[in-house]
């Protein structure tokens, strides 16, 4: 039931995650989303009611729909153009790992109960906004987009 108010959160909010992704730093965005949605396991792992569990679920759905808009924009401004579908590629299949890995918590609820996996998952969740922050700078936007004047000559 708690993975309807997430997708239902996230699928509403994409668009307009979109929007604000465009008017920000991305990385600082992706920075600040990535922990509100991490702050969510761990406010799950104290949760008391389900109205509780799935609250939280929806805003983990809020701002995980900013992940999407924040990282397709990045790679455009990263990579050029030629080696642009590989990144897209990987951070696609990143996706989609981290979906098997919401897979296997399913176990670790069994032998250590929900509290402890969520806030596993939290603190696992922090551990990558670090790198994230220790690597990853804001590119320039439009680092690869044809200049003006080179349209103009064609």
């Amino acid at each position: 039931m708690t993975g309807l108010f997430y997708s239902l959160t996230y699928g509403m909010s994409a668009l307009f995650a979109g929007k604000i992704s465009d008017k920000f730093k991305r990385i600082k965005l992706l920075i600040v989303v990535g922990i509100m949605w991490n702050m969510t396991s761990f406010i799950n792992m104290i949760a008391r009611s389900f109205a509780m569990i799935a609250s939280m679920r929806m805003v983990f759905g809020l701002f995980s729909a900013f992940c999407s808009p924040v990282c397709y924009s990045m790679i455009s401004d990263l990579f050029p153009p030629a080696k642009r579908t590989l990144a897209n590629a990987l951070f696609t299949a990143a996706s989609f790992m981290g979906i098997a890995m919401a897979t296997l918590a399913n176990n670790l609820v069994g032998s250590m109960g929900w509290r402890a996996t969520y806030g596993i998952c939290g603190i696992y969740g922090l551990f990558a906004i670090c790198i994230i922050i220790l690597f990853v700078s804001e590119p320039e936007r439009g680092r690869y987009e044809a200049k003006k004047e080179e349209i103009l000559k064609q």
